[in-house]
């Protein structure tokens, strides 16, 4: 490679692998979950993963160039194309992470976006013209991190496909800005560990879930005192009622 492109190169490799991370951490896998003690600590390495991913696609993208045939010249013009849309997909979505203002949902919804955004870099990566050699050390790491990053991202689509259990409101006592909230499932539930959280949504499929601290219960049993802090919590406190259902994920994380 020549000396010329071991920097811009240098930034899109900082860029993709910051990105795979990012969707690693998303997939939960729960070694990454022990190493980093817990997806509720592991937020902070996604903002900073965030950072690196647009700061080295910028860089890359200002100080990189067209070089050589590619590994298939008749798609270099669309591996250059694909990394122009995943960066200004990437800038798009750094922004609404930092726009106070954008709806949750929204927000979460634009997330799911940077499966595809990382495909597009993957492509941009092997197929625009560079002198990445095909089978060199380079080629053979940014391989490895393509594959691990969309391994992570199919399996966070299919925990999505796994629907949550299903519980049902057993009590329901409010206090000042807030409710303690019991539900109770059909079924055992697998066991929690203080310090834990799980995902709560409503009953729909497609209803937006949020995590919330494991107060107490046994196996039949979750419970939760749950303030209102937002437009979904507020809702939640103000209209939760006995033999009301909805959709509760495992316990997650620790102390």
């Amino acid at each position: 490679m020549p000396s010329k492109n071991i920097l811009p190169a240098g930034f899109g490799a900082l860029s993709m692998t910051s990105m795979a991370l990012v969707l690693v951490l998303a997939a939960r896998w729960r070694i990454v979950d022990r190493i980093l003690g817990g997806p509720d600590k592991s937020y902070g390495s996604h903002r900073w993963l965030g950072l690196f991913a647009i700061g080295g696609g910028l860089a890359h993208w200002a100080l990189a160039s067209p070089v050589g045939l590619g590994t298939l010249p008749a798609l270099a013009g669309r591996g250059s194309d694909a990394g122009l849309i995943a960066m200004l997909g990437l800038i798009v979505l750094t922004l609404a992470a930092m726009v106070r203002v954008i709806p949750y949902h929204i927000w979460k919804a634009s997330h799911m976006l940077m499966g595809p955004l990382f495909l597009l870099a993957a492509f941009h990566t092997f197929f625009v013209a560079s002198p990445l050699a095909l089978g060199a050390a380079p080629w053979t790491l940014m391989a490895g991190v393509s594959i691990v990053g969309v391994i992570a991202w199919c399996q966070t689509l299919l925990r999505k496909l796994v629907p949550a259990r299903l519980v049902e409101v057993e009590r329901a006592t409010p206090f000042e800005g807030g409710v303690d909230v019991t539900f109770r499932s059909k079924r055992p539930m697998p066991k929690f560990q203080p310090g834990q959280f799980a995902m709560l949504g409503h009953k729909s499929m497609r209803a937006e879930a949020h995590p919330f601290t494991i107060a107490g219960g046994d196996e039949m049993t979750r419970r939760f005192v749950i303030r209102a802090a937002g437009d979904w919590t507020d809702n939640f406190v103000k209209t939760v009622k006995v033999g009301d259902r909805f959709r509760l994920g495992r316990g997650v994380g620790r102390f």
